[in-house]
């Protein structure tokens, strides 16, 4: 994939806050509620299973807030595309001195550093494979102790399509990233072999 078609992906990368608050809509809003939906799946619960389907939407809420929060990743794979543009212009310039504050920023820049954002879209991974468990438990549960009407009624709405997505999204990062950092390196080769 070349420098253009890894732009190209960035900005056709979906936005994971939106697709959080997808699955929020469809798959945790619809246990949680009373109003907009036919069925209060709360209600149903005996109080012990209630107790435990209220911890584990907890936990799975936490998450999808934790991974709404790595929108950031987004906005540094979009400038990380730009950056290597840039770089790779003004190598072909022989403009040392911007080559050269790129490249530090891309090595060693506390925030924008492409080594710090491997390890979030690593750690964000971990997160949205968690929620996907959750997501897998908590189904479970409701499936134990609910009727076939709800199951059939709950199994319908289109959450399982946004977590998907979001699986989709957070392997198509990895993909960037590692194509992303494939062409820093080889601008960097290219600077030094010209030297």
């Amino acid at each position: 994939m070349d420098l253009q078609e890894v732009k190209k992906e960035v900005r056709e990368l979906p936005s994971i806050e939106h697709a959080v608050k997808q699955l929020q809509e469809q798959w945790i809003k619809p246990i949680r509620t009373n109003g907009n939906y036919r069925h209060s799946f709360l209600e149903k619960l005996d109080a012990k299973a209630e107790k435990e389907l209220k911890q584990k939407l907890a936990q799975a809420q936490s998450l999808c807030n934790d991974i709404k929060s790595s929108q950031t990743i987004h906005d540094k794979l979009s400038q990380y595309s730009r950056s290597l543009v840039e770089l790779k212009l003004s190598s072909f310039r022989g403009d040392g001195a911007k080559s050269k504050i790129l490249t530090n920023q891309l090595l060693k820049d506390e925030y924008f550093s492409l080594s710090n954002t491997i390890t979030e879209i690593k750690k964000n991974e971990q997160k949205v494979q968690a929620l996907e468990k959750q997501y897998h438990e908590i189904n479970t549960l409701l499936d134990k102790h609910l009727s076939l009407e709800e199951t059939l009624f709950f199994m319908e709405l289109p959450h399982l399509k946004y977590l998907h997505n979001l699986l989709k999204i957070t392997q198509k990062q990895k993909v960037i990233i590692r194509s992303l950092g494939h062409h820093f390196i080889s601008i960097t080769q290219e600077k030094r072999n010209s030297r």
